[in-house]
């Protein structure tokens, strides 16, 4: 038995004792934070406290350098499966519940869509189609009406769902640190069955969803000092088989982020219910830096591993999440790579922004 599979059964030994208790640049970051904690992306070690709730929406647009037409072209002459695609967005509505104060189990449910997919059309099927019922060819009468690359429009739908746990296993009051378990699992609740503008289907890597079971594990730290907050978490998932018999490869996330609060003024307000003056403060602000890795295996088909998918990329991002009343945030994030470390053609991503509100209860 090799390390992978010691590794999958003792990563769902680890999960059952405590419940009991596609392409790189194509797929969204995975984010389990709901927006109310120090960093976005990166993962807390402060679980909620037993009895507090909260839900959370979330806006996540990447946006890619595009592969030309004459690139596209190019590698379909060499007979390479490239595609380029212009965006990718992913929203999703997530929330958490503190079953004690040190264990938290929470879900994310993403809307996944991919923009504007384009691919070179081969030449095997430019004369498979270049032939009349009667079976006579028309090969250069062909090529010369067909377009050199397809326009294969947006795959769109319901993503995975991913259901995760996070148990806070030390923490030292005194030092403010903190150190949580991570653990889940991604259901293959996504479409898998979207189609092109053309009516074929997309590859499973395009598809909005996996079609696979998938465990995933890590670890998380936090320090506090004041106003100052340093977080950390690394997180690695186990892909499984899926739809059309392929396998969207591992995944290892990386994390850092740095966060600083600067609290709002305290004003006086007037409470009309009891009639009494009482001090209440404005709105409070954190101003957030994050370092988000993200490392991915090549997509594993039945005939064999895409050589053009997987790699590593960092962004390095900087947010700003405004809180006020009674358990509301909100959240702005803008971020650029600062690796792109890509197998293959790939399209690259040049941009990406989160958005999005949480309550806590």
């Amino acid at each position: 038995m090799n390390m992978r599979n010691l590794a999958r059964i003792a990563l769902a030994l680890i999960g059952s004792l405590i419940i009991s208790k596609n392409l790189i640049a194509d797929h969204p970051t995975l984010s389990l934070g709901q927006g109310h904690a120090s960093p976005l992306t990166t993962i807390s070690a402060v679980p909620l406290r037993a009895g507090q709730s909260a839900l959370g929406f979330q806006q996540q647009m990447i946006f890619n350098d595009e592969l030309t037409d004459v690139e596209l072209e190019f590698f379909s002459d060499l007979e390479e499966d490239i595609h380029s695609v212009e965006s990718v967005f992913s929203t999703s509505l997530g929330g958490a519940f503190g079953l004690t104060d040190n264990l938290t189990f929470g879900f994310q449910m993403p809307y996944v869509s991919r923009n504007s997919i384009r691919e070179a059309h081969h030449e095997d099927e430019a004369i498979d189609n270049a032939h009349d019922d009667s079976g006579e060819q028309h090969h250069d009468d062909a090529l010369a009406h067909e377009e050199p690359v397809e326009q294969l429009g947006d795959s769109s739908g319901i993503g995975d769902t991913t259901v995760y746990g996070q148990y806070r296993f030390w923490s030292s009051v005194n030092e403010d640190v903190h150190a949580a378990l991570l653990f889940g699992i991604k259901a293959p609740t996504g479409r898998t069955d979207a189609n092109s503008t053309e009516g074929e289907r997309f590859e499973a890597e395009l598809q909005p969803g996996s079609g696979s079971w998938d465990l995933f594990a890590g670890l998380a730290a936090s320090k506090s000092a004041g106003r100052l907050g340093f977080d950390t978490n690394i997180l690695y998932s186990f892909a499984n088989e899926g739809s059309q018999n392929t396998s969207l490869g591992d995944v290892f996330n990386y994390n850092f982020a740095l966060s600083f609060q600067a609290r709002g003024k305290d004003v006086e307000r007037h409470d009309h219910q009891d009639e009494k003056a009482h001090l209440h403060s404005d709105t409070a602000w954190d101003f957030i830096l994050e370092l988000n890795g993200d490392w991915r295996e090549k997509v594993e088909k039945l005939e064999g591993v895409d050589n053009n998918t997987g790699g590593n990329i960092i962004y390095l991002s900087a947010a700003i999440r405004p809180r006020w009343g009674s358990g509301w945030s909100a959240y702005f994030s803008a971020g650029v790579p600062v690796l792109k470390d890509l197998n293959g053609i790939q399209s690259k991503p040049k941009t990406r922004l989160l958005f999005g509100i949480s309550k806590g209860f």
